[in-house]
């Protein structure tokens, strides 16, 4: 298993024992994320709540999973060759891959719990470039056309 986490989050002492012990006993599950936290440096603001079973529509919106709360069997990575990094996927690498895995019939879950805490300025919205956003739409249009 490999498990995620941005080096500005946090998780519950809980969560590796919670998503391992579910993709044991969900063989027909590939990744488990869950829903978090936000936190700034004033503490916690928010929640985000991730779809429990998402689909390829919730895919066409956005990315269902909240990365660091993601938890992968290590088959499920090394199918789709891992994280892509290059110039159609800036800022959106975690997505890619999440549509990667989903092309190849692979399915994620998220635990209806908050397991994570997401750093998450409270302006991050704001602050997302238009080049960012046309960067987004390329490897989703990549993704969706094949």
């Amino acid at each position: 298993f490999i498990m995620q986490l941005d080096d500005d989050d946090y998780c519950h002492e809980d969560r590796m024992m919670k998503q391992y012990k579910f993709l044991n006993s969900h063989q027909n599950f590939d990744f488990v994320g869950s829903n978090a936290f936000l936190w700034d440096f004033d503490g916690i603001y928010g929640t985000l709540k991730a779809p429990e079973v998402p689909t390829i529509t919730d895919l066409i919106k956005t990315s269902p999973f909240i990365n660091p709360s993601v938890m992968f069997r290590k088959s499920a990575l090394e199918k789709v060759g891992g994280y892509r990094v290059s110039r159609d996927t800036v800022r959106g690498q975690d997505y890619d891959l999440y549509l990667r895995l989903y092309a190849e019939g692979l399915k994620g879950y998220n635990l209806q719990e908050n397991l994570v805490y997401y750093y998450q300025d409270k302006n991050y919205y704001n602050k997302i470039s238009w080049k960012n956003r046309v960067g987004e739409f390329k490897f989703k249009y990549k993704n969706f056309r094949n």
